[in-house]
């Protein structure tokens, strides 16, 4: 897995790939499938204090001298793992919601296919939506992310994960005739947990649970039709 644009030295290391001046921007940092704890732990201890510092003050207290501090380690070494701050924040996006993303897969992919996995997962995703800091970090960088050429296909491309989690998550067959519907169907997922978590925010006292429930009999129904054919 390749490191961010202008990553030199552990970050390559430890990902076992050969060293590149610049990686393709869509290239994740973290490698799908393992969590921060794959990185080196000066890197490590970089992106935590960038959490703490975004939790705090937002997307403007990412601040290289600020996340150095927090971190108490130099300056120079965040060029050294990242390449700079635009090499950083890339890492940060892909760390905000990656571990808790992780243990959902774990967790539904012991089940057997059908309702019980469906409804495991839904009240996973409705716990993810409940914590409030996590979906706060993310939404305070992804503006900046939308704007920003660099962070923009990284984003897309955490995207384009997060909707193959949910085929996987939901037992979704890829192999299916109705590949399409189902596609679709993981969209739609992924765009009600963001939106509800949009809401939470706004109002911290929502209750969401008959969202879920109303979002688990569409995709009971859904996931049912389709293995009809």
């Amino acid at each position: 897995m390749a490191a961010a644009p202008g990553t030199k030295g552990p970050v390559d290391n430890a990902m076992n790939k050969p060293h590149k001046k610049k990686a393709p921007p869509s290239d994740p940092v973290i490698p799908r499938g393992e969590g921060i704890s794959s990185l080196p732990p000066t890197a490590q201890k970089f992106l935590r204090a960038a959490r703490r510092l975004l939790r705090q003050g937002g997307f403007d207290a990412l601040r290289l001298e600020a996340i150095a501090n927090e971190a108490g380690e130099n300056r120079a070494l965040i060029r050294y793992y990242f390449g700079g701050k635009d090499g950083l924040v890339a890492a940060l996006v892909d760390t905000l919601t990656h571990d808790a993303t992780l243990e959902l897969v774990r967790r539904c992919e012991v089940l057997p296919q059908g309702d019980e996995r469906v409804r495991v997962y839904l009240d996973q995703a409705r716990h993810l939506v409940e914590d409030a800091d996590s979906f706060l970090t993310f939404y305070d960088v992804l503006p900046h992310g939308i704007r920003d050429p660099e962070l923009r296909p990284r984003i897309a491309d955490l995207y384009s994960w997060y909707r193959e989690i949910n085929e996987r998550c939901l037992g979704l067959q890829r192999s299916s005739r109705d590949e399409q519907r189902l596609s679709a169907l993981a969209m739609i997922v992924l765009a009600t947990v963001d939106g509800l978590a949009l809401q939470c925010l706004l109002d911290p006292g929502l209750d969401v649970k008959r969202a879920f429930r109303l979002l688990e009999s569409i995709v009971d129904e859904e996931v049912s039709y389709t293995a009809e054919f």
